[in-house]
C-alpha cells in the first residue's frame, strides 16, 4: 500500500505518516517506536509509553563505526519513557536515553555504509551513528531520515538539508511549504512547491525543474508522475514529458512510481500498469479503491463486485487470488493481508502470506507492519517487533 508523509504546519513544523486502514485493520510501511507509527520528522515527543518486557543491559560499542562501516540493522524501541535500540535478536544494543527515536537510515543512503538515525535528546534533534555514538550534536527543533546522502532538518520554523557530516548543503532559509510534500531525494532531485505549483530542487538547492505542476511525484527509476491540465504524465530528470499527460489523477496519490519497470495508472476509473515507453502492459480493469506498485514480484490488486485484494504478477495475472479485505506490499518474502474468511480468524486478525499466498505467520493484530531486515512491528492484544516465524523478539507489557 502505498503511503504519503504530508506537512502540519499548526504550531510548528511537524508529520504525519498516512496509512491504509481498512475493515478494523491497518497496514503501515514505516516501523513504529510504540503501538503508533511515529513521524519521520518531528518536533514532539511521543505519548508516554508502556513498559518493555525485555532486558535492558547495554552491548553499546565504544567506537563510532561511520567510515566503510558494515551494514548494522537496529530497531527503535521505548523502554520506561526512552528511546533505545536493539538487533534483530532483541539484545539492547543503544540503551534507552532519547526522548524521541527514528529507523536508522536505508542502506545505500549514505557514503561508504554509513547509517544515521535522527534522535531527540533534551528538547533537540541530532543524529546517531549504530554505536550510539552523537555524530550530528542535538540542534534542531526536527531532523529527518537521509536520503541520497541528505536529510531535511528544521530550525526556527525554516527548513534545509544537511549532509552526514552535518554540513549545511541546502540553507535552513526556506519556509516549509516549499517542501510541502517532504519527499526524500531521488534520483537527485526532490519535490517543492511554490507559488501554486509543484517543481523539482537539486541537491545545490538550486531549481532544477521549475514549479509548473498541479501535482508531482517522486522520480523512481529515472522517471516522476506530474499533474498538467488535470491529467498525469511522466518526465525524466531533464523535465522533458516522455508519457503524455493522459491519465486520470486517482484520489489523493495522482499515479505509481515506476518499480520493476511499471506503474499503475488509472483510466475511466480504472487502474493498469504501463511500461516506460507509456504503453500498456497489463490494461486498466483494477478498481481503483486500491492501487499498488510492484515489489518483489507481486503487486495488490481489487476487482469488483467484491472488491476484495489479490495480488497479480508482471502479466497482469492473479497469482493470489482476490480474498482479502486489505493487502500489503511483499517485502523480505511476507506481506500483512487481512480476510473477513473464517478461516483466517476474521476481518479483526491479520495474518502474513508468502508470495504463494501461504498463511506463513497467524497473529490477533489489528496493525501490521512490513517485514524490514527480518522483524515486523505488530499492535493488537500483544504488540511488538516478531520475527518471521511468528516469534515475539520485542513486547510491549500493557
Amino acid at each position: 500500500m502505498v503511503n504519503r508523509i504530508c506537512v502540519l504546519l499548526a504550531g510548528g513544523l511537524g508529520m504525519v505518516v498516512v496509512l491504509g486502514m481498512m475493515a478494523g485493520g491497518a497496514i503501515a510501511n514505516s516501523t513504529p517506536t510504540d503501538a503508533d507509527s511515529p513521524p519521520a520528522l518531528s518536533t514532539e515527543s511521543p505519548a508516554p509509553p508502556t513498559e518493555s518486557t525485555q532486558p535492558t543491559e547495554s552491548t553499546q560499542p565504544t567506537e563510532s563505526t561511520q567510515t566503510q562501516a558494515a551494514p548494522v540493522t537496529l530497531f527503535p524501541v521505548l523502554v520506561g519513557g526512552k528511546v533505545g535500540y536493539i538487533d534483530a535478536s532483541g539484545a539492547i544494543v543503544i540503551p534507552p536515553q532519547f526522548e524521541t527515536g527514528n529507523p536508522f537510515s536505508a542502506p545505500g543512503a549514505l557514503p561508504n555504509g554509513q547509517q544515521l538515525a535522527s534522535v531527540q535528546l533534551n528538547g533537540r534533534w541530532g543524529y546517531i551513528d549504530p554505536s550510539g555514538t552523537m555524530v550530528i550534536p542535538p540542534q534542531y527543533d526536527g531532523a529527518g531520515p537521509f536520503s541520497e546522502g541528505l536529510a531535511i532538518v528544521a530550525l526556527d520554523g525554516k527548513v534545509g538539508y544537511i549532509d552526514s557530516t552535518g554540513t549545511v548543503v541546502i540553507p535552513i532559509e526556506h519556509t516549509p511549504v516549499l517542501f510541502a510534500a517532504l519527499e526524500n531525494f531521488s534520483d537527485g532531485l526532490v519535490v517543492v512547491y511554490q507559488d501554486g505549483r509543484y517543481g523539482y530542487m537539486n541537491q545545490q538547492g538550486e531549481m532544477a525543474i521549475e514549479p509548473q505542476f498541479e501535482a508531482a511525484g517522486p522520480f523512481s527509476e529515472g522517471l516522476a508522475w506530474v499533474v498538467v491540465n488535470g491529467r498525469v504524465g511522466y518526465i525524466n530528470r531533464s523535465g522533458a514529458m516522455v508519457i503524455s499527460p493522459r491519465f486520470e489523477p486517482a484520489q489523493l496519490f495522482a499515479s505509481g512510481n515506476f518499480s520493476e519497470g511499471l506503474a499503475w495508472v488509472m483510466v475511466e476509473g480504472r487502474i493498469g500498469y504501463i511500461d516506460r515507453h507509456g504503453l500498456f502492459a497489463i490494461q486498466p480493469r483494477f478498481d481503483f479503491i486500491s492501487a499498488a506498485d510492484f515489489t518483489e514480484g507481486r503487486a495488490a490488486a481489487v476487482l469488483a463486485p467484491g472488491f476484495l485484494h489479490g495480488y497479480i504478477d508482471h502479466t497482469g495475472t492473479f497469482v493470489i487470488p482476490p480474498q482479502f479485505s486489505l493487502a500489503g506490499e511483499f517485502h523480505d518474502g511476507l506481506a500483512p493481508v487481512f480476510s473477513d474468511d473464517p478461516s483466517f480468524g476474521g476481518s479483526t486478525r491479520g495474518v502474513y502470506i508468502n508470495s504463494a499466498g501461504e498463511v506463513v505467520i497467524q497473529t490477533q493484530a489489528s496493525h501490521l507492519g512490513n517485514f524490514d531486515h527480518g522483524l515486523a512491528w505488530i499492535t493488537g492484544a500483544e504488540s511488538g517487533y516478531i520475527d518471521q516465524t511468528g516469534r515475539f523478539v520485542w513486547q510491549l507489557q500493557r
